[in-house]
């Protein structure tokens, strides 16, 4: 799945447009690669299975 098949997916699941999607998963991105960076745990359960 490539990053704007995501964001499609997301924007139909919560009602919003394609540009608002984009910028919600690119949001999420960011939050988890900061956090990273910062040598924090991140789990998301679920994820990946």
């Amino acid at each position: 799945m490539k990053k704007s098949d995501l964001s499609a997916h997301v924007a139909a699941q919560a009602s919003m447009t394609q540009a608002q999607a984009a910028g919600v998963v690119d949001a999420v991105f960011s939050t988890i690669s900061d956090a990273l960076a910062r040598d924090e745990s991140v789990a998301i359960p679920g994820f990946g299975m």
